[in-house]
C-alpha cells in the first residue's frame, strides 16, 4: 500500500511540474536524476576541472563531481556551466569566487552545507533548481537566502530546519515545487507560504508538526500536492485547508488524528487523492466528506473504525476505497457503503473483528470490479449478498474461518453462473468449521461435501375456527437442509422471526407433536425459549400460538420458511365462532316469551277471580283495613318477582344491545373492506379502460393517417394520368392536323400537274398509250380499296416519332395511343374520314385526278382539331421531283 501511494504521488507531482513549467525548463531539469548526463559527448579539458567528468547536452555544460570528497566548489569551472553535481562531498559552505551565470541545476545533497553566500546565490540569475537535501542547515541560516532568486524546484530535505517563518519564502513567486520533508519542523507561522503564490507541490513529511491553523496555506491558489505523513497531527481543524482551492492530492497518514471536524475538507472540490490511513480515527460523521465532489481515492486502513455508515452519501465519484485493517470494525450494514456508485475496487481486508456483512451492503456499489474480504473473521456469507454485484472480476475470500455447510452452498452456485468473476487464491480459502472438513478446499468442500436440500412446507394448519377468549395454535412444519427458518407474519404485517438453532433442533419434533395433540385450552404459554408480544407467542418448535382470540384476530396468517437454497410460503386463515352468540339469543328470547305469557296468565286469572266475587257479592278480604301477614308475605314476592323481572330485562335487553353492535360492528368492517376492495378493482379497470381508450384513439388515427394517405396517393395518381391523358390527345391532334396538311398540299401540287399535263399531252394518244402501258397506276381496270386517315396516321405515327426531334415527346413516362385514339369524339373523326376518304376503285388516272381536284374543291371546311398548327408544321414539297408519285404510294 506504501509503495501504490509512493508511485501516486511521484507521477502526480511530475504531472503538475510539466504543466506549469515552460519547456527549456523542463527538458534542463536534471536536479532529480543523473541519467540524463550519460552517454554524452566529452567536451574540451580546458574547460573542466580536473576532478569532474563533463559532457555537453544541446550545448549545455554539464559537470559531475559527485562523491570526490571537496571541502570547497571545485577550481576552473567555467562561467557557462549548465549543470553542476555535487553531490556526496564535504562541503561546509555554499560559495565561489566567480559568478556563474548560466547554471540551471545544482545539485549539493549529501554534504555539510550550514551556510550558504547570499549575494553569490542571488548572482545566480538562471538558477531554477537547487537541491539542498541531506545537509545541515538550520532555519536562522535561509532566512534571507532566497529573496532575489526565479527558483523552480527547491528542495531542502533531511537538514534541521525547526521552524518556518514568513520571512524565507515570502518572494520566491516562481517556485513550483518545494520539499521541506524530514526535517524537525514544530512550528510554522501564519503567511509563511503567501509568497509561494505559484507553488504546485509541497511536501512537509516526516516532521514534528502537532497543529495545522488555517493560516498556513494562505494564497496557496495553485497547489496541487500537499504530503503530511508521519506528523504527530492530533486533530484537523475545519475549514484547515479551504483556502487550497486546485488541491488534488493530499497525505494525512501515519500521524495521530482522533478527530476530524466536519468542515475540514470544505471548499477541496477538486482533490481526487486523500490519504487518512494509520492514524487513531474511531468516528467519522456523516457528511464530512460532502465536500469533496471529485475525490477518487480514499484510504482509511488501519484505523480503528467502529462504523462507517452513511460517511461516503456524498462520494459519489469514488473509484477506489482503502479500509485495511480497521480493527473496531465489526460489520458492514446496510448504510455502510450506500452512495458509492461508481465504486470499482474495495478493500477491507485484514479487520480481524469483521465478522458480519449485511444482505444489502453491496446494493449501491452495482460498479464494483475488485472485491477483498480476506484475512477477516467472516465465518458465512448470506445468500444474495453479491445478485447486484455484476461486474464484478476479482474476488478475495482467503483467511476467514468459513463455516462450510448448505448456508454458504449458494457461493459456489453464483461463482458458477458468473464465468467472469474469478476467486483469488481458492487454495488458501479453507474450511474452519465442521471438524471433518477443516483445512479443506472451500470450494471443493462445498462442491463434494455437502447435501443440501430445498425449503418446504410439509404440514400446516388449514382453516379454522376459534370462540373469542379461547386460545389459538397455528402449526407450520418444515423441511429442508439445511433446516428451514420461519417467519410468520400476522394480519396487521406483525412479523415473528424463527430461526433453527442447533439447540432447537433436538425438541422441535417432540414439541410439535405434543402441542398437537393436546387440547387448546391447555397450551403452556410461558416455556423457555419461546417468544411473547402481547397475546402472541413463537413456540420453540416454530409454531405460533395466540392467548386470547379477540374480534381484531381473524385473518390470514402467513407462514415462510427459507434456507439459503429457496424459500416457501403458504397462508392459514384464522376465523371467528359466533355460533354461541345465536344459542343465547334464542334462550334470552324464550325465557322472555314464557315469563311474559306467565304474568299474563296471572293478571288474567286475577281479573276473573274478581269478576266472579263481584258477581257473587263477595268482597276480597284484601280491601280490609289492614292485610293479613300471608297477603303481605305474598304481595313482597310479587314485588320481588317483578324487580327480578325487570333486572332480567334490562340485561337481557343490554346484551342483545351489546351483540347487536358487535354483529353491526363486523357487518360495517366486511362491507367496508368489500368496499376497498370494490375501490381499488374499480381504479384498476379504470386504468385498464384509459389504456384501451388511448390504444384505441392511436389505432384509429394510424388508420385516419393510413386513410389520408392512400387517399393522397390516388388523387396524385389520377391527376398525372390525366395530365398524360390530355397530353397524348393533344399530341395526337397535332399530329392529325400536320399529316392532313400534308395530304392537301400534296393533292393540290397533283391536281396542278395533271392539269398541265392534260394541256400540254393530246389525250387521244395518251389514252392509246396508256393502254399499252404496265404500270399499275394506269390501269383501267385496278380494284383500289378504301383508306380511311385514322390507318394512314397510326402508320405514319411510328415513322415519323422515331425520326421525328420534337422533345415533347419526353415529356410524359406514358403513352397509350389506342386510348388517346378512343378519347376524340365521333364528329372530329368523321369531318377527318370524309376529308380523305373517297372511293378511287375502277377509275382510270384522270377520273381519279379529276375527284380527287373535286373533293378538294367542295372541301369548304376542315375541323378546327386538323388545322391546329398547320403553318407552324408546314413543309413544302413543290421542289421535290417526283413528289406526286411518292405522295400517291403514300395514299395507298
Amino acid at each position: 500500500m506504501a509503495s501504490l501511494w509512493a508511485l501516486a504521488i511521484l507521477l502526480f507531482s511530475i504531472r503538475s511540474i510539466n504543466s506549469h513549467s515552460d519547456p527549456y525548463s523542463s527538458k534542463s531539469d536534471l536536479s532529480y536524476s543523473e541519467k540524463n548526463i550519460e552517454n554524452w559527448p566529452e567536451r574540451g579539458s580546458s574547460t573542466c576541472p580536473f576532478v569532474c567528468e563533463c559532457s555537453s547536452h544541446n550545448y549545455n555544460l554539464i559537470a559531475d563531481c559527485n562523491f570526490k570528497k571537496l571541502n570547497s566548489f571545485p577550481l576552473n569551472l567555467d562561467s557557462s556551466i549548465f549543470y553542476l553535481n555535487l553531490v556526496g562531498n564535504n562541503i561546509s559552505k555554499l560559495s565561489y569566487n566567480i559568478s556563474l551565470k548560466e547554471l540551471n541545476t545544482l545539485n549539493v545533497s549529501e554534504n555539510n552545507i550550514s551556510d550558504i553566500d547570499n549575494e553569490w546565490l542571488n548572482s545566480l540569475i538562471h538558477l531554477e533548481n537547487l537541491d539542498l537535501s541531506k545537509n545541515s542547515l538550520h532555519s536562522k541560516a535561509i532566512e534571507h537566502v532566497f529573496h532575489n532568486i526565479t527558483l523552480h524546484h527547491l528542495n531542502l530535505s533531511n537538514n534541521r530546519l525547526s521552524t518556518i517563518t514568513n520571512i524565507i519564502f515570502n518572494q520566491m513567486n516562481s517556485l513550483l515545487s518545494l520539499n521541506l520533508s524530514y526535517n524537525e519542523i514544530d512550528d510554522i507561522h501564519p503567511n509563511s507560504f503567501s509568497g509561494l503564490k505559484g507553488l504546485i507541490t509541497l511536501d512537509l513529511c516526516s516532521n514534528k508538526l502537532t497543529d495545522i491553523q488555517y493560516e498556513i496555506f494562505t494564497n496557496l491558489e495553485h497547489l496541487k500536492t500537499l504530503i503530511l505523513k508521519e506528523n504527530f497531527i492530533k486533530l484537523l481543524r475545519n475549514v484547515a485547508f479551504s483556502t487550497l482551492k486546485s488541491l488534488e492530492l493530499l497525505d494525512i497518514s501515519k500521524n495521530y488524528i482522533t478527530s476530524v471536524g466536519f468542515l475540514s475538507f470544505k471548499g477541496l472540490t477538486k482533490l481526487e487523492y486523500l490519504n487518512l490511513s494509520s492514524n487513531y480515527i474511531t468516528h467519522l460523521q456523516e457528511g464530512v466528506f460532502r465536500s469533496l465532489e471529485s475525490l477518487k481515492v480514499l484510504d482509511l486502513s488501519r484505523n480503528p473504525i467502529n462504523s462507517i455508515d452513511k460517511i461516503f452519501v456524498h462520494t459519489k465519484s469514488l473509484e477506489f476505497l482503502y479500509m485495511q485493517n480497521l480493527t473496531s470494525l465489526k460489520e458492514l450494514t446496510a448504510y455502510s457503503l450506500i452512495g458509492l456508485k461508481e465504486l470499482k475496487s474495495l478493500d477491507i481486508s485484514g479487520s480481524k473483528t469483521l465478522s458480519d456483512v449485511h444482505l444489502k451492503s453491496f446494493f449501491d456499489a452495482q460498479n464494483l470490479r475488485f472485491l477483498d474480504l480476506s484475512n477477516a473473521n467472516l465465518t458465512y456469507l448470506k445468500m444474495g449478498i453479491f445478485n447486484r454485484l455484476n461486474k464484478i472480476e476479482i474476488l478475495k475470500l482467503n483467511g476467514n474461518p468459513w463455516k462450510c455447510d448448505c448456508y454458504l452452498y449458494w457461493l459456489l452456485i453464483w461463482l458458477g453462473e458468473h464465468t467472469n468473476t474469478h476467486l483469488l487464491l481458492p487454495s488458501k480459502t479453507h474450511c474452519n468449521t465442521p471438524v471433518n472438513l477443516e483445512n479443506h478446499v472451500l470450494l471443493d468442500a462445498l462442491d463434494h461435501n455437502m447435501i443440501c436440500t430445498n425449503a418446504s412446507i410439509h404440514y400446516h394448519t388449514s382453516k379454522t375456527k376459534f370462540k373469542l377468549g379461547s386460545p389459538a395454535l397455528l402449526e407450520c412444519k418444515v423441511e429442508g437442509n439445511p433446516l428451514p427458518s420461519i417467519t410468520w407474519i400476522t394480519p396487521h404485517k406483525e412479523a415473528f422471526y424463527w430461526e433453527s438453532s442447533s439447540k432447537n433442533k433436538s425438541n422441535k419434533i417432540e414439541n410439535a407433536e405434543i402441542l398437537s395433540t393436546e387440547p387448546p385450552n391447555s397450551i403452556y404459554f410461558q416455556s423457555t425459549g419461546e417468544e411473547k408480544r402481547g397475546r402472541f407467542y413463537l413456540l420453540q418448535n416454530g409454531n405460533l400460538a395466540i392467548q386470547n382470540v379477540e374480534r381484531d384476530d381473524g385473518g390470514f396468517y402467513i407462514c415462510r420458511a427459507s434456507n439459503p437454497l429457496s424459500y416457501a410460503s403458504v397462508s392459514i386463515r384464522l376465523t371467528l365462532d359466533y355460533e354461541y352468540l345465536v344459542h343465547i339469543k334464542i334462550v334470552s328470547v324464550l325465557v322472555g316469551m314464557a315469563t311474559s305469557f306467565g304474568f299474563l296468565l296471572l293478571t288474567l286469572i286475577s281479573v276473573l277471580i274478581k269478576m266472579v266475587m263481584k258477581h257473587f257479592g263477595i268482597k276480597c278480604p284484601c280491601y280490609n283495613g289492614s292485610a293479613s301477614p300471608r297477603t303481605q308475605q305474598i304481595k313482597k314476592i310479587l314485588e320481588s318477582m317483578e324487580h327480578y323481572k325487570k333486572q332480567q330485562l334490562d340485561r337481557l335487553r343490554d346484551n342483545y344491545n351489546g351483540q347487536v353492535l358487535k354483529i353491526k360492528d363486523n357487518c360495517m368492517q366486511q362491507m367496508e373492506r368489500l368496499r376497498e376492495s370494490y375501490s381499488s378493482q374499480a381504479e384498476r379497470l379504470r386504468d385498464i379502460k384509459e389504456y384501451g381508450t388511448l390504444q384505441i384513439d392511436r389505432i384509429r388515427e394510424n388508420y385516419y393517417f393510413q386513410v389520408q394517405r392512400v387517399r393522397d396517393y390516388s388523387a396524385s395518381q389520377i391527376v398525372r394520368l390525366r395530365e398524360n391523358y390530355l397530353f397524348q390527345r393533344n399530341r395526337i391532334r397535332k399530329f392529325s392536323a400536320h399529316h392532313l396538311y400534308k395530304l392537301r398540299e400534296n393533292y393540290k401540287v397533283q391536281q396542278q400537274h395533271l392539269n398541265k399535263i392534260l394541256e400540254n399531252l393530246n389525250i387521244e394518244s395518251c389514252r392509246n398509250v396508256c393502254q399499252r402501258t404496265d404500270s399499275i397506276i394506269f390501269e383501267p381496270d385496278l380494284n383500289l380499296e378504301n383508306v380511311l386517315v385514322p390507318k394512314i396516321c397510326l402508320q405514319t405515327i411510328t415513322k415519323e416519332t422515331s425520326d421525328s426531334n420534337d422533345n415533347s415527346s419526353q415529356i410524359s413516362a406514358y403513352f397509350t395511343p389506342d386510348e388517346a385514339g378512343s378519347e376524340i369524339s365521333g364528329h372530329e373523326s368523321d369531318e377527318c374520314e370524309n376529308f380523305v376518304n373517297m372511293s378511287i376503285a375502277n377509275l382510270s388516272v384522270d377520273e381519279v385526278a379529276i375527284r380527287i381536284g373535286e373533293q378538294l374543291a367542295s372541301t369548304s371546311h376542315i375541323p378546327d382539331e386538323c388545322e391546329n398548327n398547320i403553318h407552324s408544321n408546314h413543309t413544302s414539297n413543290n421542289d421535290i421531283p417526283g413528289g406526286n408519285e411518292n405522295s400517291i404510294e403514300t395514299i395507298v
